[in-house]
């Protein structure tokens, strides 16, 4: 009993089958649920956050569309595939990732001169009995090229087409 004055039949806030919180005819309780959104995407990273109304102990995930260069999160076991893009997240001591809401994991990846679509997909999470958390999400999002591309296409690249239309970074050949 939660303290509560509710009339017979009517439905308190914990919810329990005592007070007519039935929504069929067994009693029923909230699964763990869980939304997930890409945020702060640059040319080179984003954020996937977490929205979750249980303590998150574990994810798998795929990522496509960029390139993995790391993979970071609050859970000590987290690591990458730059090669398949599969991202996994653990705590060797235990520990777990709060209800509420933050970030899952921070990824890095390869800087494009296009930019790309970023889609995180396959993802399952866990609670701390190995119980899965249902979760939808993220939509994909855009990643924008980078701004300094040279003549063939390199981020950074010091290329630059020449007097003679040759894409180099070689004056000595210039007509």
């Amino acid at each position: 009993y939660n303290g509560e004055n509710v009339a017979l039949g009517a439905c308190d806030t914990d919810l329990d089958p005592f007070n007519g919180c039935f929504s069929t005819s067994s009693f029923t309780t909230v699964s763990a649920q869980a939304g997930l959104s890409l945020s702060n995407v640059t040319s080179t990273s984003a954020d996937l956050l977490y929205g979750s109304n249980i303590a998150i102990s574990g994810f798998q995930l795929n990522v496509s569309g960029v390139t993995l260069e790391s993979a970071s999160s609050a859970l000590d076991g987290t690591s990458f595939s730059a090669e398949t893009g599969n991202v996994v997240g653990f705590d060797f001591s235990g520990a777990s990732l709060a209800p509420g809401g933050g970030l899952l994991v921070h990824l890095e990846f390869e800087e494009t001169a296009g930019g790309g679509i970023l889609s995180v997909s396959d993802v399952v999470l866990s609670d701390g009995e190995g119980g899965a958390i249902a979760s939808s999400g993220p939509a994909d999002a855009s990643v924008p090229g980078c701004d300094d591309a040279d003549c063939f296409g390199d981020c950074g690249g010091s290329a630059v087409v020449d007097n003679c239309g040759t894409c180099d970074d070689d004056p000595s050949n210039d007509c």
